[in-house]
């Protein structure tokens, strides 16, 4: 009976890190971490201790649980957990947390930080080893990007570099293999920051597609202020995002506008105090109505 409530407790204590970020049930809003690694190893020390009790698949288990339930606000806690498990001297453990790092970084920046994590653990190793290399290989070989390239393209131009990596950093460190022609036509463009048309087959669909949007971003980038009707075509034809337009062309309220249309709404509420500083939301416009149709969808 001890037992079954220690390790009913060990569960609860885990999973108040992973949601919280701590194991003491607290969480602030606007918490401001100066060392977010020794706070996080101070408040994660649960893991170490299950994964040593043999309980580390129930710790990765949990780790995937609360990450596809969407239970926690913010993904930092659950990559740093992922990333002691990736990291630590247990087979078992370790492959599990390797298995499911697709399914838990679901965007670059989930994965660029998960590395960082990485690279904070086992202090004295040396490089990534095998598995880790395997594992973030097969994030750009995902069935998802195979069948949609255009899909890899639009998450690697528009995460380019978050905690201190790029996605040519990744792509050397792991020592990706494109495993279809799909994936080496974007890897080419992530790496090498062109497209040349001539070297792929424009009579492949997906790939033909994905030649286009890529003209449409570096058609963006080269807009100035004098293209304005230009860049709203290319952001309503290509569906680009914030991160595609050159940021002294983010002043312009029509931007913001056409921007907004394109959003999805966890973007849009994100970007509301944006919005709103360009004076977009008037009583009763197309935009406060479109708005309030997203939030209440």
């Amino acid at each position: 009976m001890a037992g079954q409530n220690n390790e009913s407790l060990s569960s609860q204590r885990l999973r108040r890190f992973l949601i919280y970020g701590r194991d003491d049930g607290r969480y602030f809003v606007n918490e401001r971490r100066v060392n977010v690694v020794r706070d996080f190893s101070q408040h994660s020390r649960i893991i170490d201790r299950m994964i040593s009790e043999g309980k580390g698949l129930e710790v990765v288990g949990l780790i995937k649980e609360v990450s596809m339930c969407g239970q926690a606000p913010k993904q930092g806690p659950l990559l740093y957990a992922l990333a002691v498990c990736a990291r630590c001297n247990d087979g078992p453990t370790k492959r599990a947390a390797l298995r499911c790092l697709t399914e838990i970084c679901r965007t670059p920046t989930h994965l660029f930080q998960f590395v960082k994590f990485t690279s904070t653990q086992r202090e004295g190793s040396r490089g990534w080893g095998r598995a880790q290399r395997k594992a973030v290989s097969e994030w750009y070989n995902q069935a998802a990007f195979q069948n949609n390239p255009k899909k890899l393209l639009r998450l690697g131009t528009k995460y380019k570099k978050r905690h201190g990596y790029t996605h040519r950093d990744l792509i050397r460190l792991a020592h990706v293999k494109p495993k279809t022609n799909h994936i080496e036509f974007v890897i080419q463009y992530i790496v090498k920051g062109m497209y040349n048309s001539s070297n792929f087959d424009d009579s492949d669909g997906l790939i033909r597609e994905a030649g286009q949007f890529i003209k449409g971003v570096e058609q963006a980038k080269e807009c100035k202020g004098n293209a304005i009707n230009h860049l709203i075509s290319l952001i309503r034809r290509y569906n680009l995002t914030r991160e595609h337009i050159p940021t002294n062309l983010l002043n312009s309220p029509d931007v913001w506008r056409a921007l907004m249309y394109e959003m999805p709404m966890h973007a849009l509420v994100r970007n509301l105090g944006r919005i709103s500083k360009h004076e977009l939301l008037h009583p009763h416009s197309p935009e406060e109505q479109h708005i309030l149709e997203n939030l209440t969808r």
